[in-house]
């Protein structure tokens, strides 16, 4: 018994060094500095604004709370609460030199583009995402329909 918890114990450590690697304090370093070149606060500000507007329009009568909700969003979806955690998750998925790479590239025009274009690009995606599924709903009425009659 003793003898497979070792081995197990032996066995998870080899496995996992490589990633407990690619953190430590220089990642966390880098991974923060990803967050400010790549303006999170502003991200995170426009999410939840987003979000807030999406909520209001989803349940009517969400519509004339838009304080309370952003101040839930804020909460616990705000930069401030969740910076921690993104470095972590930066720090523990890039090593610091790849860090260092997405890095330089966020600064060059390209990079600052990519920033500036990427919210359009993510709205006029969900946009076209909602327009096909709207499009095809009676597809799915029928899958759910056929699904309910066989049951």
């Amino acid at each position: 018994m003793l003898e497979n918890l070792i081995r197990n114990v032996l066995i998870l450590t080899i496995f996992a060094s490589p990633f407990m690697l690619t953190g430590g304090e220089a990642g966390r370093k880098a991974a923060n500095e990803l967050l400010e070149v790549t303006q999170f606060e502003k991200v995170m500000d426009d999410t939840i604004n987003a979000a807030a507007q999406v909520v209001q329009q989803m349940d009517p009568k969400m519509s004339g709370h838009e304080a309370q909700i952003k101040a839930f969003y804020k909460k616990y979806m705000g930069a401030d609460t969740l910076r921690d955690d993104v470095i972590d998750l930066y720090a523990e998925i890039f090593t610091e030199a790849e860090l260092k790479d997405i890095i330089a590239f966020y600064k060059t025009k390209a990079g600052r583009k990519t920033l500036e274009k990427v919210p359009e690009i993510m709205q006029r995606s969900m946009q076209l995402a909602q327009t096909r599924i709207m499009q095809n709903m009676g597809e799915l009425e029928k899958m759910l329909s056929e699904v309910q009659a066989s049951e």
